[in-house]
């Protein structure tokens, strides 16, 4: 037996951006979440800047360690991205083996 490879190809790439836009959508909420959950903080120091209630040394320092938690935050994202990563090329190879599995 045959296989059309172009074919097989094209339902791998479907298969692997069907699970990689559902993943990246997934990541980008809780993107979206975290610095949602850092806004009234980032306000906050800003606010208080504009009012002259800190100098830019405290602002800076304080934006230093917000800097430090969004980058703590934000590798649960790298994570998740690369989890997704591996969902989208399993899927596509699944194509691949259930395609030769029908053909044998």
């Amino acid at each position: 037996m045959n296989i059309n490879v172009d074919s097989l190809i094209t339902d791998m790439i479907g298969a692997a951006g069907n699970v990689a836009q559902s993943e990246g959508s997934k990541a980008l909420s809780y993107i979206q979440r975290v610095f949602e959950n850092e806004k009234e903080t980032l306000k906050g120091l800003c606010d208080a800047r504009l009012s002259r209630e800190i100098d830019d040394a405290e602002f800076n320092q304080e934006l230093d360690r917000e800097k430090f938690v969004l980058e703590g935050e934000l590798l649960t994202a790298r994570i998740m991205t690369k989890a997704g990563t591996q969902k989208a090329v399993n899927a596509a190879m699944d194509v691949l083996r259930n395609s030769i599995r029908s053909l044998l």
